[in-house]
């Protein structure tokens, strides 16, 4: 009904300061996790290398291992962010 429609009419507002749920803790979650993903693939870019490939698969599949919702999320994004950024500094 009435409510999907103004659901879908909001939709512009998703990334925008205006996003009256873009603050909750989840989001801003997903922002960072985004932003530090998009920086470890111009890592890998720039960092690639045959005898390093193995490093640079595991960080290309991190965001595969971020599951659930709440702490569960939270705790899963610690855990694989600090594996990440150990071969990430092996990259160097």
């Amino acid at each position: 009904g009435a409510g999907f429609r103004l659901l879908a009419r909001m939709k512009r507002l998703r990334g925008s300061v205006l996003n009256p749920f873009g603050y909750h803790g989840e989001a801003r979650l997903h922002r960072d996790l985004l932003a530090w993903y998009e920086a470890a693939l111009d890592r890998i870019a720039t960092a690639y290398a045959p005898e390093r490939e193995a490093d640079c698969t595991a960080i290309l599949a991190a965001p595969m291992e971020i599951r659930g919702y709440g702490p569960v999320r939270v705790q899963a994004a610690q855990k694989v962010r600090a594996a990440t950024d150990a071969a990430l500094d092996r990259l160097n």
